[in-house]
C-alpha cells in the first residue's frame, strides 16, 4: 500500500514542474546581456515595446477602476514610444504609482512562477486578457488591436507548442525585459524629477501628496528592485525544493 504513494511523490515535480530554473534564468540573462552588448541587437526588442507600455497603462486603468475612478481612453504611442491613460476620479496617488510598480509586479510574478509552468500559463493568459479588455474598451486605435492580435498569437504558440523548459525560457526573457524596462524608465524618471518639472507619474503623485516627485521616483525604484530580487530568489528556492522532493 505504500509503494503507490511513494511513486506519486517522486513523479510530481517531473510532471508539473520539470524546469531547471537556474538554467532558464541563466539563458534569459545571457540573451538579455547580448542584446545590450551587440550593436543594433536591441532592435529585436522593438516588438516588445508596445507590450511593455500596454502593461504600464493597463495597471493605471485597473487601479483607477478598483478605486472608483473612470477611464476615458488609453493610447499607445507607436512601437517605441510611451502611452497615456485618461482618468478621472479614483485614488490618484495609487493610480499614479500603479504604472511602474504594477509593471514590476507583473514581471516579478512571471519570474516567480517559472518553476510552475501551468500556473505561469494561466497568469500569462489572464494578464493578456486584461490587456485585450483595455484595448477594446479604451484604445480605439486599430494598430493597437492588430498588435495585440499578433502578440496573442505568439503567446498562444509559446504556451501550447513549446515544451515547458522552452516556454519558461521565453517567459523568463519577457519578464526580465519587463523588469529591466521598468528600472530603466525609473532611472530616467529619477533624473527628470531631480532636474526638471516634466509631466510624469511622479509629478502627479507629488501634486496630491505634497511629497517631492524625486522621492516617489526613488521609492518606486526601490520597490521595483526589491520585487525583482524577491522573485528571483523565490523562483530559485522553489525550483531547488521541488528537485529535492523529486530526488
Amino acid at each position: 500500500m505504500q509503494a503507490p504513494a511513494t511513486q506519486r511523490i517522486g513523479q510530481t515535480p517531473k510532471a508539473s514542474g520539470g524546469v531547471n530554473v537556474g538554467a532558464v534564468l541563466l539563458v534569459a540573462l545571457v540573451l538579455s546581456f547580448l542584446l545590450w552588448l551587440v550593436p543594433a541587437a536591441s532592435l529585436v526588442l522593438l516588438p516588445i515595446h508596445p507590450y511593455l507600455t500596454f502593461v504600464h497603462e493597463g495597471w493605471h486603468a485597473l487601479i483607477a477602476l478598483a478605486t472608483g475612478g473612470h477611464v476615458s481612453d488609453v493610447h499607445i504611442f507607436g512601437i517605441d514610444g510611451g502611452g497615456v491613460t485618461g482618468i478621472s476620479g479614483g485614488a490618484t496617488l495609487l493610480i499614479a504609482s500603479a504604472g511602474y510598480v504594477g509593471s514590476a509586479v507583473t514581471g516579478a510574478t512571471f519570474l516567480a512562477l517559472l518553476p510552475r509552468p501551468r500556473a505561469l500559463r494561466i497568469a500569462a493568459w489572464l494578464q493578456y486578457g486584461w490587456l485585450a479588455v483595455v484595448a477594446v474598451l479604451w484604445d480605439h486605435d486599430v494598430n493597437a488591436w492588430l498588435y495585440l492580435v499578433f502578440f496573442g498569437a505568439v503567446l498562444a504558440i509559446l504556451a501550447t507548442r513549446l515544451p515547458e523548459r522552452w516556454f519558461a525560457i521565453a517567459m523568463g526573457f519577457l519578464a526580465l525585459q519587463l523588469n529591466l524596462a521598468v528600472l530603466g524608465d525609473l532611472r530616467t524618471l529619477v533624473m527628470l524629477s531631480a532636474f526638471s518639472r516634466t509631466h510624469s507619474d511622479a509629478l502627479l503623485a507629488a501634486s496630491v501628496s505634497h511629497i517631492p516627485s524625486l522621492i516617489w521616483a526613488l521609492l518606486w525604484t526601490a520597490i521595483s528592485g526589491l520585487l525583482l530580487l524577491w522573485s528571483l530568489r523565490y523562483a530559485l528556492a522553489y525550483g531547488r525544493l521541488r528537485r529535492a522532493v523529486g530526488a
